[in-house]
Formats: structure tokens, C-alpha cells, sequence
């Protein structure tokens, strides 16, 4: 009887064994949520920042110790590395993200003034007064010259094509390898402003106000209609279907159904605040947000089109005027500066005269890192712990 047990007991054991490390195997492991790590951003003192994303720490700072120049474009950031350009000074910088080490910089480069530069396939394309122009990431050699004969001003990475919009008015579908595949041409002279990507949808609007929704694959125009000339400057934002541009020739934000072009949406500022029709808005949930020229962050409710709270910026108390700055002999030292609103994570971002912030979806403020000079035209850039990149525009789609 005693020998009988033993062997059932010895049988038993291996099927318990076999049944817990099945059970184990089937056991789902949590989810870990993405954090937003490193924040970046550009300052009108030629420096770059990466701050802690969580904490608002400033983790590195790099200085160009050039004496005269403007940073006007967000960086780029891909693998282990961040990349800027100084339209004064002609140069593109390219940096380590941990450690703020400088890799490389390409002096003697006419960049175009407001464009940023992008990363593809370990390539760095950065607009020219009228060329794209392609450098290795590993040196800085350049590997790409190709004549489009005005100045780039937005460059974008979507379905296989870089897409290039310039002050002459076209918009091209660009390989990788510098072929162009297609060429759309507006009816006026200048594409300001960059637009939005989604679902094989390129959508922007040019300086005579024509907005235009062109085929990714063809260059072929799906559908145009005119708003109003004054919308030259805004950038289009795409979100579930629709897509939010601000206009401050009105002093409104709009939103339009993607497919056809219709208005659906309007949605007015508080009394006394003029839309920032300069920058992007940013969407979060139900939520579209966009900042006016007095310095006040908006959050509307996407489909009652009401304000769901405003937040006063702080631009260290001086007067607060948004403006696509000039090139000029002395800088302005009175005038405050907005970017446009980036979103990782549930979180808000936003550069503010000489401030990083970073913002929950209530806004309340959660950090905020002092620059030293203005941020100027430059976004902020986040980098998070799974190697995500965000930037504003395009609803906060990541690169």
C-alpha cells in the first residue's frame, strides 16, 4: 500500500508541475505605459535644451558661442541623436541625446530660415534657400543636393516619401533617395506653413488661402476650397476625420471635415484674445488646444465647440506679441514668444517666452524650465522610454 501511494505521489507531481508553469505561460503580463523621457528645445541665444520630461530637470544645455543668430525650427530626434539648425550662422548640429556630445556640424550650409530639419534611414534632410539637401547622420557629410529651386520651408516624412513644400508654391513627394516622384503646384506663390499627414491625405493651405487635400501616392488633388488669405501662416492638424486650423484673420479656429472640405465646427476666443494663427493646435481627447497672441493657452470641447478652461502663460511679465519674427540688426527684448503646443503621453507641452511647460489635460501646471533667451519659433521635441518621438502638428502623431 505504502508503494503504491509513493508511485501515485511521484506521478502526481510532474502533472502539478506541468499544469503551474502552463499557468504561468498564460498569464498575461502588464502593461507597462510609455513615459515621456527627454524633452527638447531651441532658444533664441543659440542654445539647445534637453529637459527630464517628467521633472522639467534640465539635463544638458548646448551653446553654439555665436555671437548673432536665430534658431527659428524644432530639432530633429532619431535613435540616440538630436539634431538642429542655425539659419544665421549657416549650420547644422548634430548631438548625442544622452549626453548632449556634439557629433558633428556642417558649416556653410543657406538653410531655409523656418524649416526643420527631419531623419530618415539614418539621413539628415534639411531645406535650403533652394535646395534639399541630404547628410549622413554619422558625419555630416552631405550625400543629397537636389535643385528645387526655391526655399524649402517644411519638410515631413510619410508613406515612403519625404514631402517638401517651398516658397514657389509646390509641393513635392520626394524618395529617399532624392527622386522626385511628384509635383503639385499651387495656384499662389508660397507655402508658409506645414501641413498635415493622414491616411494617404497630405493637407495644406498656401498664401492666397487655397486648402488643398492632395494625394500622398500621386500628387493629385483630391478636393481644394478657399478659406481666406490670411490663413497663409496656419498649419492644418488632422484628428478622427477632421482638421483644426486657426485663422487670425478672424480671430477663430476652425474645424473641417476631412473627406470634402466642409466646415463642421467654429470655435471663438474669450473677449479681448486674438487666435495665434502662427502655431498649431494640438488635440487630446475631446479636447483642442491653441494659444491666442495675449499669451493664453485655450482648451475648447471638440464637439460643443465651448471653452473648457484657459491658462495665462507666464512670459516673465512682459508685453506679449506673437510674431513670425524678421531678421533684424538688434533683437526685440519686449516682445514674448509662443510655440506651438506639443502632446506625449496625456501630457501638454509648450515653449513660453523664455519657459519650457509642460501641462496636464486640466491645466494645471506640472513643471517649468527656465531658457535663457526666447523660444523663438521652435517646438518642443519629446522623447519617450520607448523611443517614440512626438511633435507638434498633426495632432501629436508620432514620427
Amino acid at each position: 500500500m505504502k508503494t503504491m501511494f509513493n508511485k501515485a505521489f511521484w506521478l502526481i507531481i510532474p502533472v502539478l508541475a506541468i499544469n503551474a508553469c502552463k499557468k504561468d505561460k498564460d498569464v498575461t503580463p502588464p502593461v507597462v505605459p510609455e513615459q515621456n523621457k527627454v524633452a527638447f528645445i531651441t532658444d533664441n541665444a543659440n542654445r539647445l535644451y534637453a529637459a527630464n520630461a517628467q521633472t522639467g530637470l534640465n539635463l544638458w544645455t548646448y551653446n553654439t558661442n555665436t555671437y548673432y543668430g536665430y534658431i527659428y525650427g524644432s530639432p530633429a530626434v532619431y535613435k540616440n541623436t538630436v539634431v538642429f539648425t542655425d539659419y544665421e550662422n549657416e549650420t547644422v548640429y548634430c548631438f548625442n541625446t544622452e549626453t548632449g556630445a556634439l557629433n558633428w556640424e556642417k558649416s556653410s550650409i543657406e538653410l531655409s530660415w523656418l524649416c526643420s530639419p527631419i531623419i530618415v534611414n539614418d539621413v539628415v534632410y534639411v531645406g535650403h534657400s533652394s535646395y534639399l539637401l541630404g547628410l549622413k547622420l554619422s558625419d555630416g557629410s552631405i550625400t543629397i543636393e537636389l535643385p528645387l529651386y526655391s526655399s524649402v520651408n517644411a519638410l515631413n516624412y510619410s508613406n515612403g516619401l519625404i514631402i517638401a513644400n517651398t516658397c514657389g508654391g509646390h509641393l513635392y513627394g520626394i524618395e529617399p533617395s532624392g527622386n522626385i516622384k511628384w509635383e503639385y503646384l499651387s495656384n499662389y506663390s508660397c507655402y508658409h506653413n506645414n501641413p498635415a499627414i493622414a491616411n494617404k491625405i497630405i493637407y495644406i493651405v498656401d498664401a492666397g488661402g487655397k486648402f488643398s487635400a492632395v494625394n500622398i501616392t500621386t500628387g493629385t488633388e483630391v478636393w481644394s476650397k478657399t478659406i481666406n488669405e490670411y490663413t497663409e501662416n496656419a498649419t492644418p492638424v488632422y484628428n478622427n476625420g477632421m482638421l483644426f486650423i486657426a485663422s487670425d484673420y478672424d480671430n477663430k479656429m476652425y474645424a473641417f471635415d476631412a473627406a470634402n472640405g466642409t466646415l463642421k465646427h467654429t470655435y471663438t476666443l474669450s473677449t479681448g484674445q486674438y487666435v495665434n494663427g502662427y502655431m498649431a493646435p494640438a488635440i487630446l481627447g475631446e479636447a483642442v488646444y491653441i494659444t491666442s497672441e495675449e499669451g493664453t493657452l485655450f482648451a475648447f470641447n471638440v464637439t460643443d465647440e465651448s471653452i473648457k478652461w484657459q491658462k495665462a502663460l507666464d512670459l516673465g511679465g512682459r508685453s506679449v506679441k506673437q510674431r513670425i519674427p524678421v531678421k533684424l540688426d538688434s533683437r526685440i527684448e519686449d516682445y514674448g514668444f509662443l510655440s506651438s503646443v506639443t502632446i506625449a503621453n496625456d501630457v501638454i507641452f509648450i515653449g513660453a517666452g523664455k519657459y519650457l511647460n509642460a501641462f496636464d489635460k486640466e491645466g494645471n501646471l506640472k513643471w517649468q524650465m527656465a531658457t535663457t533667451d526666447d523660444i523663438y519659433c521652435s517646438s518642443p521635441v519629446i522623447l519617450s522610454d520607448k523611443d517614440k518621438v512626438y511633435r507638434a502638428g498633426n495632432a501629436g502623431i508620432v514620427e
